[in-house]
């Protein structure tokens, strides 16, 4: 986010020493593959990671396939743990 520096105020407007405008609100239609770009980046400058191989024909079975065995590791590793007693001891 831009920190703007007013200048002047009054109730009415503020007078900045610059402005960067963010967007601009367009006329003509946006379309369904121009809202897809839009999403992406926003989540690309959220932090996630864009993965590209998902939109291959193999790409997305491939994932679920990956995050099917990283689910069923964890689940293991939780249900291996030591069953503790009511005193706190294994």
């Amino acid at each position: 986010m831009i920190d703007y520096k007013p200048i002047a105020e009054t109730n009415h407007f503020i007078v900045l020493d610059k402005y960067h405008r963010e967007w601009k609100v367009t006329e003509s239609y946006q379309g369904e593959a121009d809202l897809e770009r839009e999403l992406i980046q926003n989540l690309v400058n959220q932090g996630y990671e864009y993965l590209s191989e998902l939109n291959t024909p193999a790409g997305l079975p491939r994932e679920i396939e990956l995050r099917q065995k990283q689910y069923e590791y964890y689940h293991d590793l939780l249900l291996s743990f030591p069953k503790l007693t009511k005193a706190g001891e294994l």
